[in-house]
């Protein structure tokens, strides 16, 4: 994401200290409701909605978690068998053993006062996979991408990570809670944002086939002894613990970890940090081979020596649309990673993510598909994994390019998910980086007002992705406050060395993710009816695993919204969580209840609700 790197840097200080409340609550649901024989009618004339794309893309062959037979398909939940008359239906009250915990809110039992005009009906086809085994929702998450943070000075604080100048005692309960919060979010997919130069501050060697894992990188165990490294910052060592310390975690959580290369520009500059020696510029004879093996290098390390089986793969370029000779510099580059990842005997062990952008729009042949289909013939194996950046849609009207409510799905799906789906076959497509800039001020997109349309667009577009067939994805983004309109933390008002959830991005993000989990197979759904002014206001998702399933709901009107379910597994006892607008500063109860075929329920008005029988402990982080 580059579109508003020119704005000046507010840097907040990045401690992050959240400690989850587990406030045991009572969660009685009597959500019955009777509908009379018209009201049922008036419901099943509702508009017919499209029938739901049906793609069940294979997963590539060959490399750990994406490519590992451990993750089988996930089990598809029958039909439940149970029927109930249409003259009466109704909601009956159930408990789980360990209720879940949301601080102090205590259930709703949300029933519109005034019988809500919007009205239509979802409809389940337990039986048929349209995407199976996605790799799941996740973050974009800020490591050393932007600024070179000093950790050694008195005033240094890094803004992403915990750090308390080194004293075990202090930093500790700082990563503790720190760990907990992103737990709690439930991610799957990080694109953990980095820089080349990180582990490479001065060149290894002058031989780019002939690495020097003696002495040539950071991570080596001779680094500080070679004459050359002497003015390389102690916070490059700090960083590497750092790193170790993220992915560490990352792995005891099985996440899918991406490294993604920041900040490349065509100009020549490669580096971002003040100061640093960038002692590699695009042009050099030697920079394809170079590149390549400094990523190759890393990959080496933490595949093999560290044996990290959580981290996939890289990227080697930043949405690198705009640079002029586009397909002979991501041929080229894409090609020498793959030789050299081969001469260290680990090309099957690492994915290479490709494009890492709009990557069906370049500076050099404009919009359109050719440039995918002509770089997918001529190498196409070294392009594992096909990743998408995405911010134009919007679903109200707003100032990205006079786009009006209701093109979610058809710029993002029809537009540029199902081509791209189209060309790829088996290759899985990911959305490295979702968000929207539709609800900022156009003229201070950072510092406009936040508001629950943030979240409730990402919601919505993964209702569209998941049903579309796209593998993974990204929001924009976890915690980097260059960016901090998006950001899922933000820095507590009394001390700014400490990051707490975001009271607008945390929790619905956290909504929208954590129930989908790696594994889980989307199966087909259809909605009709909720249209206001003739555009569908309402939008579903449905994920099975093993024997669990849940149903991501997205109501983006003003206005609420009363839904007949059709077969929904009814074998389980569900539960409700949601947030809505006025309600983003956790996640909600909305009671518990058993879905039988026909079951009503009603969605708030700009809301994102979940129906899971998935139970974990707790709704809050505080």
């Amino acid at each position: 994401m580059q579109i508003i790197r020119s704005k000046s840097v507010c840097i907040f200080p990045a401690l992050c200290v959240v400690v989850i409340l587990l406030i045991s609550c009572n969660v009685p649901s009597d959500l019955s409701k009777d509908i009379s024989t018209e009201e049922i009618t008036e419901i099943s004339e509702a508009s017919e909605a499209s029938e739901t794309s049906s793609r069940t893309n294979s997963l590539i062959q060959g490399t750990d978690s994406y490519r590992d037979p451990s993750i089988s398909a996930s089990n598809i939940i029958s039909n439940s068998s149970s029927q109930i008359s249409s003259e009466s239906v109704s909601i009956s009250q159930t408990e789980h053993d360990e209720p879940d915990s949301y601080g102090d809110a205590e259930v709703e039992n949300y029933s519109p006062s005034v019988k809500p005009t919007m009205a239509g009906s979802l409809n389940i086809n337990m039986d048929r996979v349209i995407n199976r085994n996605i790799i799941g929702g996740g973050v974009n998450f800020s490591f050393s991408d932007y600024v070179y943070y000093d950790f050694t000075s008195s005033s240094g604080f890094n803004l992403h990570v915990p750090h308390g100048f080194g004293i075990k005692d202090i930093e500790d309960p700082m990563w503790e809670n720190y760990f907990k919060a992103m737990e709690f979010t439930g991610m799957e997919y990080v694109r953990f944002q980095v820089n080349y130069l990180q582990w490479e501050p001065v060149n290894d060697n002058n031989d780019p086939n002939s690495t020097d894992f003696i002495a040539g990188y950071v991570f080596s165990p001779d680094f500080k002894k070679r004459s050359d490294t002497a003015a390389v910052p102690e916070n490059t060592y700090i960083y590497m613990e750092k790193m170790y310390r993220l992915l560490d975690f990352f792995e005891e959580k099985g996440m899918y970890v991406v490294l993604g290369n920041w900040n490349f520009e065509s100009s020549g500059s490669l580096g971002f940090a003040p100061g640093r020696t960038n002692w590699l510029s695009y042009g050099d004879p030697n920079f394809y081979d170079e590149f390549a093996e400094s990523f190759a290098a890393l990959m080496y390390h933490l595949k093999v020596e560290k044996g990290y089986k959580c981290v996939k793969g890289f990227s080697v370029f930043n949405e690198p649309e705009n640079i002029s000779n586009y397909v002979s510099t991501l041929t080229t580059v894409y090609e020498k990673c793959a030789e050299h990842l081969e001469r260290l005997g680990i090309r099957d062990k690492v994915l290479i993510q490709a494009y890492d952008g709009p990557i069906l729009w370049s500076k050099e042949n404009g919009f359109g598909t050719a440039t995918l289909n002509n770089m997918l013939s001529d190498i196409g194996e070294h392009m594992d994994i096909l990743s998408l950046h995405h911010y134009v849609s919007t679903i109200d009207a707003g100032p990205v390019g006079g786009n009006i409510q209701g093109t979610i799905s058809s710029r993002l799906i029809k537009d540029f998910v199902e081509p791209i789906i189209e060309l790829a076959g088996q290759k899985p497509l990911i959305l490295s980086e979702l968000g929207t800039f539709a609800y900022a001020d156009p003229n201070d997109i950072e510092r406009s007002a936040k508001t629950i349309k943030l979240p409730l667009f990402n919601a919505e577009a993964v209702t569209a992705i998941l049903n579309a067939g796209v593998k993974g994805y990204g929001l924009w983004n976890y915690n980097c406050h260059l960016h901090e309109h998006f950001s899922m933390l933000k820095p507590k008002i009394d001390d700014l060395s400490v990051l707490i959830p975001d009271d607008v991005n945390f929790y619905p993000s956290s909504l929208i993710i954590k129930y989908f989990l790696s594994g889980t197979d989307i199966v087909e759904s259809s909605v009709s009816g909720f249209t206001i002014n003739g555009q569908q206001r309402v939008f579903a998702t449905v994920g099975c695993m093993d024997d669990e399933s849940t149903i991501l709901l997205v109501n983006d009107s003003d206005e609420p919204a009363r839904m007949r379910i059709r077969g929904a597994d009814g074998s389980k006892p569900y539960r409700m969580h949601y947030v809505c607008s006025g309600k983003t500063d956790r996640i909600y109860p909305g009671g518990e209840m058993q879905i039988s075929d026909g079951t009503v329920i009603f969605l708030r008005p700009q809301s994102i609700t979940v129906i899971t029988t998935h139970t974990f402990g707790s709704q809050t982080v505080r």
